[in-house]
């Protein structure tokens, strides 16, 4: 499974590309919103795992010319913008959170944007 992952803090990006590739995903890291839509023009990925607050290009809007683009590839968003999204994934380990979401997606993604 290959894996966009667009973070700009070194720090969380570090340890989601540990993480990911410790479950042996290939995974490429961009930093900002440009990059990731460059990216997402020329490579085909399986999941894109999307902050929302990007230098150069907002996530919101990357997703927005995605999806305008008629491609239906999965995205995750995990972003600090907003408090909810602290509540949602409160329950799973924080070390934990990526990969067992990956590995719940994993199964149903074929069937769902098949």
């Amino acid at each position: 499974m290959r894996l966009l992952l667009v973070e700009d803090d070194p720090m969380i990006g570090e340890s989601v590309l540990d993480l990911l590739r410790a479950e042996q995903y290939a995974v490429d890291w961009i930093k900002d919103g440009q990059m990731a839509e460059a990216a997402l023009r020329s490579q085909t990925y399986d999941l894109v795992l999307l902050d929302l607050g990007l230098p150069k290009k907002d996530g919101i809007d990357v997703l927005r010319d995605l999806r305008a683009r008629k491609d239906r590839t999965p995205v995750l968003i995990a972003t600090a913008r907003d408090a909810a999204m602290a509540h949602i994934l409160a329950p799973l380990p924080r070390c934990r959170m990526p990969a067992a979401a990956l590995r719940s997606y994993r199964g149903s993604a074929k069937a769902m944007y098949s």
